[in-house]
């Protein structure tokens, strides 16, 4: 009977570990990965006057670390001003990545997909620290929210 629970809860923690497509997430805050502060678009500040510092009106949005969360609840996400941003993270692990996965929250699940996003270009820093393009992709937030992109790894490898 202990045998038998074990495997269970080893199956388990093997079911819930993994993320949505079954996949090792190499981009999680969890494995290591970090961000690069240096190279990320700022975090979103509402307008910094006065009567919003008076009375700590300021709305203030969540920082990049949240993008490497396994969470896309609603108001969980990174926000940024305009409608362009850069999220740079070194990974925790080194890895020759075959795909990229976005995870966003169903449109079903909030009132506004606008800000979801949107053109993707995702790049790679090779041994001799030249940028490398690794993919670029459209994620379309009115499809599936877990969306998964190939990856051109052979640009990456010369």
């Amino acid at each position: 009977m202990k045998k038998i629970i074990q495997n269970l809860v080893k199956e388990l923690m093997e079911k819930y570990t993994k993320d949505s497509i079954g996949h090792f997430d190499y981009a999680l805050a969890s494995t290591g990965t970090k961000i690069v502060r240096s190279l990320t678009t700022s975090d979103y500040h509402s307008p910094n006057n006065f009567v919003s510092r008076w009375f700590n009106l300021g709305i203030k949005g969540k920082p990049p670390i949240t993008a490497l969360t396994p969470d896309v609840s609603f108001g969980n996400c990174w926000s940024f001003h305009n409608d362009k941003g850069v999220l740079t993270i070194a990974l925790g692990k080194s890895t020759i990545p075959t795909d990229f996965t976005i995870d966003h929250i169903s449109q079903n699940l909030t009132l506004d997909i606008s800000s979801a996003p949107k053109n993707i270009s995702v790049y790679g820093f090779n041994k001799e620290s030249d940028k490398v393009l690794l993919s670029s992709f459209i994620f379309d937030p009115h499809l599936n929210p877990t969306q998964s992109f190939p990856a051109s790894v052979t640009s990456f490898l010369h």
